[in-house]
């Protein structure tokens, strides 16, 4: 009698377009975190060019991004060895503003 196998979910190997949506994620985190926490019209207006311009260094639109994240988060045996990777590009990147 054979048994279900789950596989091992260290056998997925990250692709360079997943990479990148990680590290658009981190450096929109890391913005968003240094940005001063306001409600004004302005602040909101100049936060989302940042945010774009963020972007498109990944070479991503808003739309293109939501869509890649949320396919990436929706599957977990991708999305789980990334995370391990975001939480070092987080840490890397706060660990340069001390």
């Amino acid at each position: 009698m054979t048994g279900w196998s789950c596989g091992d979910r260290n056998d997925y190997t990250p692709t360079e377009a997943d990479k990148r949506i990680i590290r658009a994620y981190a450096s929109l985190a890391l913005l968003y975190d240094s940005f001063p926490s306001t409600q004004a019209q302005d602040s909101v207006a100049i936060y989302g060019r940042k945010a774009d311009s963020v972007l498109i260094e990944f070479g991503l639109s808003r739309d293109e991004f939501r869509r890649e994240f949320e396919n990436l988060i929706n599957t977990p045996e991708r999305f789980q060895p990334l995370f391990q990777e975001l939480s070092s590009e987080i840490q890397k990147e706060m660990q340069k503003r001390r």
